[in-house]
């Protein structure tokens, strides 16, 4: 007796890949008949697992969108994540002084930094990691305060939003760049104190946003740029106002200043355009250093004139750590950034991070430039 022909052994048919998908609980979805598309077949053998009872698999190995905006290079979407940095998106990007109506596809430099007072236009890197498309995904672009911590919908403004499909991950439109079509004029930090940061999420009506939809450490829908670049004399501005995210409940919270050499921080390759971007530590050290968290008066001022104190007066007010029983009244810091006589080839990185009941719940990122 002949043996029976496998599927797509006959040589008058185009022979197909057969690959077998196995479930999670260690089944296979059988390869289809000769003649029957892939996607359907597959979408039916899931459905009849799903009416069998059959644990499904994870959503990325299901034919379904895995949306990501990347919370650190090499990020997969998988959450919580257990890399620290997660406010130093490189998936969110500015082109200054550029309105958004007349804005490129794709900013000419990653790097770009925001400039105070005149339309710029905002960038989004959307990522679908998942086997099955991604259609009429919406993008919003949010701006928030200079923030240590959780951030909530209290504390973001919607700037602007728009809408892009993406196919499946192992095709070529699997990613792309978008940008906010509406313009984004931030205030200056030399007058209000406060650095404008930037909030983007991803989602769509297959691949919903879900919980801790302002938190990227949580959820892979969300982005966030919190860094602050300071290029000259604005390295030389007395105060960074950042706010100090509350909770439900008192908490003990410390706050910590880190210097980071330059080339452990991958933001810096964006901001350079290049891989190996040279710099170092600067050799005079910066003065860098927070005051101690103090409750947020009306006005939001803190009744501390900090550019009227001399460099020896603000060496002795600034610590480098802070512990403090956290209350729920709104508190914050101030990080004071002075880093004069830098060369051509150095950069001064601080991150300032703030850990509730021994949990890293957000941060800061300062690069001070010459």
């Amino acid at each position: 007796m002949a043996d029976a022909k496998k599927p797509g052994s006959d040589p008058k048919l185009p022979r197909r890949n057969i690959v077998e998908t196995t479930g999670a609980q260690g089944g296979s979805i059988p390869p289809p008949p000769d003649g029957v598309p892939q996607l359907p077949w597959d979408l039916f053998q899931i459905l009849m697992k799903t009416c069998r009872g059959d644990t499904p698999r994870p959503r990325k190995d299901s034919f379904l969108p895995y949306l990501v905006i990347r919370a650190f290079p090499g990020d997969r979407g998988g959450r919580p994540t257990s890399n620290p940095w997660v406010w130093e998106s490189p998936d969110i990007f500015v082109m200054p002084n550029q309105p958004a109506a007349t804005a490129p596809a794709i900013p000419p430099n990653l790097g770009g930094m925001v400039q105070h007072g005149v339309p710029n236009t905002v960038y989004a890197h959307v990522w679908n990691l998942g086997r099955g498309p991604a259609t009429n995904v919406r993008v919003e672009f949010y701006t928030f305060p200079s923030t240590l911590g959780t951030i909530s919908a209290a504390d973001v403004n919607l700037v602007g939003f728009t809408y892009v499909s993406l196919g499946t991950r192992d095709g070529p439109q699997c990613h792309a760049v978008v940008h906010c079509p509406v313009d984004w004029v931030a205030a200056d930090p030399a007058v209000t104190g406060v650095v404008p940061l930037l909030l983007v999420r991803a989602f769509s009506l297959d691949d919903p946003l879900g919980p801790n939809g302002f938190d990227p450490s949580r959820n892979r829908h969300v982005g966030i740029r919190s860094v602050g670049i300071l290029i000259g004399a604005q390295a030389q501005m007395r105060g960074i106002t950042l706010k100090v995210a509350g909770a439900q409940s008192a908490h003990k919270a410390q706050i910590t200043v880190l210097p980071v050499a330059p080339d452990q921080v991958p933001w810096i390759q964006l901001l350079t355009m290049r891989r190996n971007h040279g710099l170092r530590a600067p050799a005079i050290t910066p003065l860098v250093g927070i005051t101690p968290p103090t409750a947020v008066l009306d006005g939001g001022a803190t009744g501390l004139n900090l550019a009227a104190l001399p460099d020896d007066a603000l060496a002795r007010l600034l610590v480098q750590r802070h512990e403090f029983q956290r209350w729920t009244d709104p508190m914050q810091v101030t990080l004071i950034a002075h880093a004069p006589k830098m060369a051509a080839n150095e950069a001064h990185v601080v991150r300032v991070q703030l850990v509730q009941e021994n949990i890293l719940v957000g941060g800061f990122t300062t690069i001070l430039l010459p």
